[in-house]
């Protein structure tokens, strides 16, 4: 695995930064391993960190009032969480857990505020990580309430296409692996619902799945089934 200083030099968040900057970034930048299905934190927690993956995949998901459990992502390589902390969170309010042995980079919130201070470019992108977040969640609440399954595995397709989709002479493939479990955590249904609604999808050529990855073979015909959502 590629150290410490590579993954951080090659994070999005920290490209563009001054060499002074950078350095104070590498200086404060902490890492440990998590094991699978081990919690990195749990609602009600207080809150320390700013996380980012440098390896593996970890879930975000929340409890609602009757006690049921709500995926709100699944976060994989160089992906952020706890950023929210950023904008007056004192207690975690949900819970992450690793789901597959997972190495993270952190850095204590304190020295996060403090290069926030110092380095604009780095304040400039936290505020637009943060708004897309809180963007997302918002957006994800609202399909499970207002979409049908189909649109909901559609909309989750085209989304993590834009974030992990990667071009291939067979068309888009999504580089985060997810089993149907998880997919189906998403979108709220279970892992049967998803195999049956990915299998009508491969069947119409609009996608082809090799082992875990899902790669969009006609992304159009994707858009144009989220466009027209039955409510």
């Amino acid at each position: 695995m590629k150290d410490k200083i590579w993954y951080l030099s090659n994070h999005n968040l920290f490209q563009g930064m001054i060499e002074e900057d950078f350095s104070d970034v590498v200086h404060v930048t902490q890492e440990y391993t998590v094991d699978k299905y081990k919690p990195i934190f749990l609602p009600g927690d207080p809150v320390k960190n700013i996380y980012f993956i440098k390896n593996g995949k970890v879930k975000i998901s929340s409890i609602s009032e009757d006690g049921k459990q709500l995926t709100m992502a699944i976060l994989g390589n160089q992906d952020i969480f706890g950023e929210l902390s950023l904008i007056g969170q004192k207690k975690q309010t949900t819970i992450a857990e690793a789901i597959e042995n997972t190495y993270l980079c952190y850095i204590k919130k304190e020295d996060f505020e403090s290069l926030l201070k110092k380095s604009p470019i780095l304040s400039f992108k936290i505020t637009k990580q943060i708004g897309l977040k809180l963007q997302n969640i918002e957006n994800r609440i609202e399909n499970i309430v207002f979409l049908d399954t189909m649109t909901r595995l559609v909309t989750l397709l085209l989304d993590l296409s834009k974030k992990y989709g990667i071009e291939t002479k067979y068309g888009i493939e999504i580089s985060l692996p997810l089993t149907h479990e998880e997919i189906g955590q998403l979108i709220a249904v279970n892992r049967q619902t998803v195999t049956t609604k990915l299998n009508e999808l491969k069947q119409k050529e609009l996608i082809d799945i090799k082992r875990s990855q899902i790669i969009i073979k006609d992304i159009n015909k994707l858009e144009s089934i989220s466009k027209h959502a039955v409510f």
